[in-house]
């Protein structure tokens, strides 16, 4: 969330883009192909098609004979773009080919880049553009942001809920209506909904503890972030932008303001000298 609000700050400049190039040489991609793509199918001449379908414990590949016997020459793959909206596309474009790019040695099946999803292959060639990076890490900061506004509205409707010493949005912040309410946390709902699909439980078999383990799995780093957002969320924590750098920090404190101490001091020196100057008449 930090790095989104430093390129909605500063643009797609030099320093927003070091800071970018770090953020996924620390983390990696999003995974934004991975979080899109259902259902991937590679022509295998006239015998029939690879396909490979996601599940939440992984990619499930079968060989099939479509109907009719007639196979697709340039594939097919079915898509969730951020917005919820299934569509169907060949290998050819326009997706498919935005994030994977094979050298022509290596397209054996056709005029497209085919890897199985995962794959050392895969990974190797596989990238994402800027701005759809951008795109889906905006989709998840405006989610979560929108279900922490929401919750503010709310408590401002329902006073006696409000924790103590609590604060209000802003002190010039107009006052929320139900349907406002309503209507931006169902957005952000929708939003996360979207970002979680595939997300599911797995369970596998724990050899040094002898036992089952229960466990959650996600298609890509943007699910898996959108899953921790939720376990915040659901937990009651909160998400503040600190008043003094602009970080996003998520908390359980009903009045913390601040990213850190070193940011809470910086703060109460600046008002301190404030004061001093006021007193003085400067």
């Amino acid at each position: 969330m930090d790095l989104v609000a430093q390129i909605e700050r500063d643009g797609l400049g030099d320093s927003s883009r070091r800071a970018l190039l770090g953020w996924c040489e620390r983390y990696g991609l999003l995974g934004i192909l991975l979080q899109r793509v259902h259902y991937v199918a590679s022509p295998l001449g006239t015998v029939g098609e690879d396909v490979f379908l996601r599940s939440a414990s992984g990619w499930v590949h079968r060989r099939v004979v479509p109907p009719g016997g007639k196979v697709p020459a340039t594939g097919r793959v079915f898509i969730v773009d951020l917005r919820g909206r299934l569509e169907a596309e060949s290998l050819i474009g326009p997706s498919w080919p935005r994030f994977l790019q094979l050298p022509k040695r290596l397209r054996r099946r056709g005029p497209f880049s085919f890897a199985q999803p995962l794959m050392p292959t895969f990974w190797r060639y596989y990238g994402e553009p800027v701005e759809d990076f951008i795109n889906g890490a905006r989709s998840l900061s405006k989610a979560v942001r929108s279900l922490h506004e929401a919750r503010l509205g709310w408590v401002e409707m329902h006073p006696e809920q409000r924790p103590r010493r609590s604060k209000r949005r802003t002190a010039a912040a107009a006052p929320w209506t139900e349907r406002e309410a309503t209507g931006v946390r169902e957005w952000g709902l929708r939003e996360l909904r979207t970002l979680l699909n595939g997300v599911g439980p797995v369970v596998r078999w724990d050899d040094r503890e002898g036992q089952y383990v229960h466990e959650w799995a996600a298609p890509s780093l943007l699910s898996t972030l959108a899953l921790q957002a939720l376990e915040d969320i659901a937990g009651g924590q909160r998400v503040i932008t600190c008043a003094v750098c602009g970080k996003t920090r998520v908390t359980r404190s009903a009045e913390a303001a601040y990213c850190s101490k070193r940011c809470y001091w910086t703060m109460h020196q600046r008002r301190t000298r404030q004061q001093e100057r006021q007193a003085a008449g400067v």
